[in-house]
C-alpha cells in the first residue's frame, strides 16, 4: 500500500472490484460489513510495517554539514498491508474502512525519517485514529556522524518534529520507542544525552516503553 495524502477514492466507483460487487457489500448491516473490512485489511495480523521503497537510500538523512528538511524526501512510502483496491471503491467504503485501518492497526516503523514523513503526509483526521506506534531507531547521524553541526540539524528537522506529532496524537495509547546505537555504531550510547531525550518529556501516553 502506498501511503499519501492523496490516497482517497478519486470517484464513486473503481475498477478493482465490480460495480455489482460493491453495490451488495454496501447493502450489508454495518457490523457486517466492519468484520468484512477489518478481515480484508489485517488477514488476521494487524501489524502494520510503513517503509521507504528499496531503491530510495539514506541519502536524505546522511546529508553533510547539514540535514536538508525532512519534506524534501521525494520517495513514497509503503506498507505491507495492501488494502486500497478495497478503500477505494467507492466513497461509502472508504470513510467506513479508513477509520479502522488507522484506529485497529498496530504501526511499526524502522526509520525515524520514514515516521516523520508519515506523520506529515497522513492527514491529520487519520493519524488521530492511531493508538499503537513502535519506533526501532538506529541512526547513521546520530550514532556514526556525530558532529555537532549535523546533530543539531538532525534534532530539528526529524526529531523534534516527530515528539510533538507524536505528543499530539488525541488516540495514542501504546508507544514503544527503541533506540539502539550498537546497530550503527559503539560509540551510540554516549549520543544518548539529554538533547534527544528532553523532547520525549512532552509526550503523554498511556503505556510509554523507551529502549536505550
Amino acid at each position: 500500500m502506498e501511503l499519501t495524502s492523496a490516497s482517497s477514492p478519486a470517484s464513486s466507483t473503481s475498477g478493482s472490484f465490480p460495480l455489482i460487487q460493491t453495490m451488495f457489500l454496501t447493502k450489508l448491516p454495518l457490523e457486517i460489513r466492519s468484520l468484512i473490512y477489518s478481515q480484508y485489511l489485517f488477514a488476521n495480523q494487524e501489524d502494520c510495517w510503513v517503509f521507504r521503497p528499496s531503491w530510495a537510500d539514506t541519502a536524505d538523512e546522511t546529508t553533510s554539514p547539514s540535514i536538508q528538511p525532512s519534506c524534501s524526501a521525494r520517495y513514497p512510502l509503503r506498507a505491507n498491508i495492501t488494502a486500497l483496491p478495497l478503500i477505494l471503491t467507492c466513497r461509502q467504503i472508504y470513510a467506513e474502512a479508513v477509520p479502522l485501518l488507522y484506529s485497529q492497526a498496530r504501526f511499526y516503523f524502522n526509520d525515524l525519517v520514514v515516521l516523520n514523513l508519515f506523520l506529515q503526509r497522513v492527514p491529520g483526521s487519520h493519524t488521530d485514529l492511531i493508538r499503537t506506534i513502535h519506533l526501532d531507531w538506529a541512526s547513521q547521524v546520530w550514532f556514526h556522524f556525530g558532529g555537532s553541526v549535523v546533530r543539531a540539524a538532525y534534532l530539528r528537522e526529524y526529531w523534534q518534529p516527530v515528539c510533538r506529532a507524536l505528543g499530539d496524537m488525541p488516540s495514542l495509547r501504546n508507544l514503544r520507542i527503541c533506540v539502539n546505537p550498537s546497530k550503527a555504531h559503539a560509540r551510540g550510547r554516549q549520543a544518548c544525552d539529554m538533547a534527544y531525550l528532553e523532547p520525549l518529556r512532552t509526550i503523554k501516553v498511556q503505556n510509554f516503553v523507551l529502549e536505550i
